[in-house]
C-alpha cells in the first residue's frame, strides 16, 4: 500500500473540510480525484504531500507514518505536478529537469552520467527536448507547465501527484503526458493520484476514482464501480449519462445542459 489514511480530519481555521476520512491507495494503479469545485481535492494531495498536517488522524506512506520522513527522503518516494509553478531566475529547461535528480545526488556532488541520461529521456518522452536550451522564464504557460512535468518524472519515485496538471495544455499534450503516467503506472507499478476537472480524461486513464463532495468521499473504488450517471448526478447536480465509447475504447460521461431548446 502506498498511501492509508486512517480517520484523517482537517479544518481550514473554523470550516470543516475533511471529517474521519479513511482511504487506500495502492501501488500499480491510477486515481483520479473528482468532485465539484470546494470539495477537497486539492486539499487531499496537500496533506499527502504534507503541505499540510492533518487536524486528527494517521497518514501513512509505505506503512510508516508521513510525518517521521525527512524532506530528502520524502522527495525519494513522491513527487508533485502543481498547478502552477512559479519561478523567477532564468534557469534553463534542461536545467529545472535536472533539479528532479536532487534528491538522488549525494551532498556536493554533480550529477552523475545516469542522472543526464534520465533527465535526456524524460525530456524526448514529454516532448520538451526542443525547449532543453531555452529559458524557462521565456515560455508560455503551457510549455512550462510540461517542463514541470518532466521534471517531476525526472524525479523517479514510486508516487506521483498531479494537481490538475493538464489544466493549461492543448489536447494532444494532455494526452501524450497522461499516456506518460499510465505507462508508469503499468510498468513500473508506480501509484499516480491526480485531481482532474475533465471527467472524461479521468475515465480514459485512471483504473480508480475517488470521487469528493464537501469534503467527503462519496464513492472509492475501480473506475466502473464508482463513474455512474446517479453518482455524477449526485455530486455534480447535472444530469449525466455514462457508456463505453467505441472510438474512445473507454467510459465516456455525458452532461445534459438541461436546455434542449435550439
Amino acid at each position: 500500500m502506498a498511501f492509508k489514511l486512517q480517520q484523517v480530519s482537517f479544518s481550514y481555521r473554523q470550516a470543516r473540510i475533511f471529517k474521519a476520512v479513511d482511504l487506500d491507495f495502492g501501488y500499480g494503479h491510477f486515481y483520479g480525484i473528482l468532485g465539484p469545485n470546494g470539495s477537497g481535492k486539492t486539499t487531499l494531495l496537500d496533506l499527502l504531500c504534507r503541505h499540510l498536517k492533518p487536524e486528527q488522524g494517521l497518514i501513512l506512506l509505505d506503512d510508516r507514518p508521513l510525518d517521521t520522513y525527512t524532506r530528502r527522503s520524502l522527495a525519494r518516494k513522491l513527487a508533485l505536478v502543481p498547478q502552477q509553478y512559479v519561478i523567477g531566475f532564468p534557469f534553463s529547461v534542461r536545467e529545472v529537469v535536472l533539479m528532479g535528480r536532487y534528491a538522488h545526488l549525494p551532498r556536493f556532488t554533480s550529477p552523475a552520467k545516469k542522472d543526464l541520461e534520465v533527465v535526456q529521456q524524460v525530456l524526448e518522452e514529454t516532448d520538451t527536448l526542443g525547449l532543453a536550451g531555452r529559458r524557462i522564464t521565456e515560455l508560455s504557460g503551457g510549455e512550462r507547465q510540461r517542463v514541470v512535468f518532466a521534471r517531476a518524472l525526472a524525479q523517479d519515485t514510486p508516487v506521483l501527484v498531479l494537481d490538475e496538471a493538464t489544466a493549461n495544455l492543448d489536447i494532444n499534450h494532455a494526452l501524450g503526458l497522461m499516456r506518460c503516467v499510465a505507462r508508469r503506472v503499468r510498468e513500473n507499478n508506480c501509484c499516480a493520484i491526480a485531481v482532474f476537472q475533465d471527467i472524461n480524461l479521468a475515465a480514459a486513464f485512471c483504473s480508480h476514482i475517488v470521487l469528493l463532495n464537501r469534503g467527503k468521499v462519496v464513492a472509492a473504488g475501480k473506475k466502473k464501480e464508482v463513474l455512474t450517471g446517479s453518482n455524477l448526478e449526485m455530486v455534480f447536480r447535472v444530469p449525466a449519462m455514462v457508456r463505453h465509447d467505441d472510438f474512445a475504447g473507454t467510459l465516456q460521461v455525458v452532461f445534459t445542459h438541461g436546455d434542449h431548446a435550439t
